[in-house]
């Protein structure tokens, strides 16, 4: 499975460069931070404290108005209280369909599928995930568009080093909501 996916990324960074004057390079990422401090019922003042931060940038080769193929990287970390953070890392391609609206709004759908890993102290574990998600993006100026997502299909299989595999589905319209930053560089008018 990791060969597979290892030339999915070749394959995809072989047509980003060979056809890169022909469309548009899209270039696009998302930024999460969390942090949370709750009081203790040791009633001597102390906190529980926890942050979540992550970060998701992707680049895609843009065929035309609706065709999108890239690849994209994931990377969050968790620290709650004394515990060892949690990494976890994701890379994988992506295709994306895009339907302009008029010429300030357009949806897309995006299908990604990639590789996982996670370590926390001596835990590791990997696996593949894969999701469909659709968005609304707002052209703001000069190529840049907010896109907000609304949810997911999701699947991830994680199998622990030593243990065994965990699979997960999740369908989570109207339960999560997502802001994300692009741009298009070059293309044909």
């Amino acid at each position: 499975m990791k060969k597979m996916l290892l030339a999915a990324f070749i394959l995809v960074g072989a047509v980003i460069s060979a056809k890169a004057q022909q469309g548009s390079v899209l270039v696009f990422g998302n930024v999460g931070l969390n942090t949370s401090k709750t009081p203790t019922n040791a009633g001597d003042g102390s906190t529980y404290k926890s942050t979540d931060f992550s970060i998701a940038p992707g680049v895609g080769y843009q065929f035309d108005k609706n065709w999108t193929v890239g690849a994209e990287l994931g990377f969050s970390t968790q620290k709650a209280g004394d515990a060892k953070a949690a990494n976890t890392f994701k890379a994988g391609p992506f295709v994306r369909y895009t339907h302009p609206i008029s010429n300030i709004f357009a949806i897309w759908g995006q299908l990604g599928t990639g590789y996982q890993g996670e370590k926390q102290g001596d835990y590791k574990a990997s696996g593949v995930y894969a999701y469909i998600t659709p968005a609304v993006a707002v052209n703001v100026k000069n190529g840049f568009a907010l896109s907000f997502g609304i949810g997911a299909i999701t699947f991830d299989n994680m199998k622990p080093k030593g243990g065994d595999a965990t699979t997960s589905f999740g369908l989570t319209f109207g339960q999560s909501f997502n802001v994300g930053i692009s741009k298009n560089f070059g293309g044909k008018k």
